[in-house]
């Protein structure tokens, strides 16, 4: 059985993780995690993707990935967790959080932190 990504609906927001922790609970190292927030009517879906510059240090130490990472767990591994995160979206590996409207001090500090009062 296969993942296949959906992009949830709704308007799409980019929040950089720094920010995010300002307002919410820490949700990843800054530079390597993006929010992708979707906003669609009285419901918020928040993807913690892995950002760009996340995936250009992992290509760069790659080489490197691969001589520890088989030593400490084998080949077959390694390659898998290179994917992950050259790949997350398309292979599920990213976390996912949902505010929805009536929950009105979550929902105010998202939409003030996106730019929708």
């Amino acid at each position: 059985m296969t993942y296949k990504y959906a992009r949830p609906k709704g308007k799409h927001y980019k929040v950089s993780i720094r920010e995010w922790n300002k307002v919410f609970a820490n949700r990843g190292r800054w530079p390597f995690v993006v929010a992708n927030v979707y906003v669609d009517g009285n419901t918020a879906i928040t993807h913690y993707n892995i950002s760009l510059f996340g995936k250009i240090f992992m290509l760069t130490i790659s080489p490197l990935h691969y001589i520890v990472g088989t030593i400490l767990y084998g080949c077959k591994d390694a390659h898998k967790s290179f994917l992950d995160v050259m790949f997350d979206k398309q292979r599920g590996k990213f976390s996912s959080d949902a505010t929805y409207k009536r929950q009105e001090v979550s929902w105010n500090k998202l939409m003030k932190l996106i730019g929708e009062e």
